[in-house]
């Protein structure tokens, strides 16, 4: 991943904290087990919000982990 898409990411993040969308009790679900997802655990985790989930619509990618966090295909959202 390149360090401007670095930054972006953590704008957004620090955006959604702003606002309010985003705080210490999260928990959130990604879609995407991709850099992206990977950075974006990275820098929830440094703030204590904890990742629950991940989907993604490759079903190869069902059953796996990424940083410890379990990969679903999306119709089997599940409450965590």
């Amino acid at each position: 991943m390149y360090k401007e898409e670095g930054e972006q990411i953590k704008a957004a993040l620090s955006s959604c904290y702003r606002n309010g969308l985003i705080h210490k009790e999260s928990k959130v679900i990604l879609f995407g087990s991709g850099d992206y997802s990977r950075a974006i655990i990275g820098f929830l985790r440094k703030d204590g919000i904890e990742v629950v989930q991940i989907l993604d619509n490759d079903q190869r990618k069902r059953g796996s982990y990424l940083k410890g966090i379990p990969v679903f295909f999306p119709a089997e959202l599940t409450k965590s």
